[in-house]
């Protein structure tokens, strides 16, 4: 479950990294958050509460990263995603700590030093101490779980999988499998990318002359080159999507609206090709309105075709499926469900046993052009 759960908790900012850790570690309960920090036995009560960017009082200046407190202790956390710090914010978040905290007071910074960094006891201050995000992840595995509860052992579970996954472990070398593979892997990740690479400049010949080209393309969510694709795709990727639109259509980030082809190698049960139209509406309010505003076109689009609507996360995982009319119209004009949706996807998909024709070129062309012709006159933001 915690494998399965943690593809959905991406992490590309430091903040992202902090809410994730210590979002979870609360709802891991006090036990587990006191193990984790290496408080005095007892010091949080149950009714601790964890906040982020919150200002210890109304009148102080400084907004940590986190604030943890109950009602007898004040624990503010600094985090910092690599092996730098600043000791002057770390001075004057210490003076506020003191000024306005309950009678247990700590300062933590939590940062990937490997070992408590010296410029921090140079600073002298009573109530600062360090905890390092690979001893976070090694206390996690070692957290006594004899009276944890089942939820509370998988919330564990998944912390100490994105931990691990952030590089966040010790480090014990590279395997002699890993290393006996490596050819193997290089191997077939070039020829997974020459096939792709065949199949985009097919699909770019089909659509040519129809309106449509390729605009932009990412790769697990980072922005690629065209003029390197595929060279320099040195490893097969989770998630590869490109992007189509008019020639004047300039796509300038992922998050916008765009036709899509994305290619995935998760798991057997994974569809292989995805063709779409995406847009954010938690990013654009047009994307909002566009949506509410076409909702039964929509519904009416999926109910007569192979097309389904989808809402997925940033990197174009499936949270969610629609294919029921009345339940694409319900979701569509909720505006309070749309602003919180990361990615709506209007697609069809084509599994492993399909890549091996020739056709499919010719099909997702296709459904590219039929997606462009009901979308354009609709679904385009100003």
């Amino acid at each position: 479950m915690s494998d399965v759960l943690s593809r959905y908790f991406d992490i590309e900012t430091e903040d992202d990294l902090t809410r994730i850790v210590f979002g979870i570690l609360e709802l891991a309960g006090s036990q587990v958050l006191e193990a984790v920090l290496r408080l005095p036995d007892g010091e949080l009560s149950d009714d601790a509460m964890v906040t982020f960017h919150t200002r210890l009082n109304p009148r102080a200046e400084r907004v940590p990263d986190v604030l943890i407190e109950d009602s007898n202790t004040t624990i503010m956390i600094e985090s910092k995603r690599g092996a730098d710090f600043d000791s002057e914010q770390l001075q004057a978040e210490h003076e506020e700590l003191v000024k306005y905290g309950n009678a247990q007071t700590h300062l933590l910074l939590v940062s990937g030093h490997k070992s408590r960094p010296d410029g921090l006891d140079e600073l002298e201050l009573e109530h600062v101490q360090w905890l390092g995000w690979r001893d976070v992840a090694l206390r996690i595995s070692n957290c006594d779980r004899t009276e944890l509860t089942r939820t509370q052992i998988g919330l564990l579970e998944l912390l100490r999988t994105k931990l691990e996954e952030e590089g966040y472990a010790p480090f014990t070398g590279f395997s002699e499998q890993l290393l006996d593979d490596l050819p193997r892997i290089w191997s077939l990740s070039k020829r997974y990318y020459s096939h792709i690479a065949k199949f985009h400049r097919e699909l770019e010949g089909r659509l040519g002359d129809r309106g449509l080209q390729a605009k932009n393309m990412w790769r697990d969510g980072i922005s690629q080159d065209f003029n390197r694709f595929p060279a320099e795709l040195q490893f097969v990727s989770s998630h590869l999507w490109i992007a189509y639109g008019e020639q004047d259509f300039a796509i300038n980030n992922k998050y916008q609206h765009y036709l899509f082809v994305a290619f995935y190698v998760e798991e057997q049960t994974t569809p292989i090709v995805r063709v779409g139209y995406s847009l954010s509406p938690n990013q654009n309010d047009s994307d909002q309105r566009s949506l509410t505003e076409n909702a039964d076109d929509i519904a009416q689009f999926v109910d007569e075709s192979d097309y389904q609507l989808l809402h997925t996360g940033r990197n174009f995982h499936v949270v969610e499926r629609f294919t029921d009319e009345s339940e694409i119209t319900s979701l569509l004009t909720e505006a309070d469900t749309l602003q919180h949706l990361e990615r709506v996807q209007l697609v069809v998909e084509y599994d492993s046993r399909e890549l091996a024709d020739p056709s499919l070129t010719e099909l997702i062309a296709d459904n590219l052009l039929a997606l462009h012709e009901f979308t354009h006159p609709r679904l385009y933001p100003d």
